[in-house]
């Protein structure tokens, strides 16, 4: 529980409760919120005895042949370096929840961009049916001259297409 503790200011580097090996652990957030933790360990250092293993392995009831063996197996190196590996892991945490937070904010920028696209199409299909099915003429013009029009204005001006009737100027058509 110590180790899982969310720590946004470093790793989380303390003994084992029970049998005194080294543990380490490295909160991963994402957006401010605790999501899980990375852990590493068990390491020993010169601090953890053979004598003092045995009498741990006695009070839990282990086998204590079997148990030293194991000891033996846990990888040793100095607090400081255990320490410097921790911090590593931390950094390494950070950059990916900081990436993870990210992604979820491109994610939402995504759907969200998704959605009003969605609205937009929805409102050009709108927009195109009233343009296209009402009985008046219609016609956009900019700066240059006629933009688009509708069936009803080509059928008015008596034009085969709305490229041949975009290609009149206005004061063509109407003084």
């Amino acid at each position: 529980a110590c180790l899982g503790k969310h720590n946004p200011d470093g790793p989380i580097v303390q003994p084992c409760l029970s049998g005194g090996l080294w543990d380490g652990g490295a909160s991963i957030t994402v957006g401010g919120r605790h999501i899980a933790n990375w852990l590493i360990g068990q390491v020993r250092d010169e601090t953890q005895t053979e004598e003092q293993m045995l009498g741990y392995a006695r009070r839990i009831g282990a086998d204590e042949k079997a148990f030293i063996e194991a000891f033996r197996e846990v990888p040793v190196m100095t607090r400081q370096r255990f320490e410097e590996i921790c911090r590593a892991l931390f950094t390494t945490a950070s950059q990916l929840s900081k990436s993870a937070y990210q992604n979820l904010q491109q994610a939402r920028f995504i759907a969200d961009r998704k959605q009003f696209e969605d609205q937009l199409q929805r409102s050009e299909l709108k927009y195109r049916s009233l343009f296209n099915l009402t009985g008046d003429a219609i016609m956009l013009l900019d700066e240059d001259g006629f933009i688009d029009c509708n069936e009803t204005t080509l059928s008015l001006f008596g034009c085969a297409s709305k490229d041949q009737f975009c290609s009149y100027h206005p004061a063509e058509l109407s003084p």
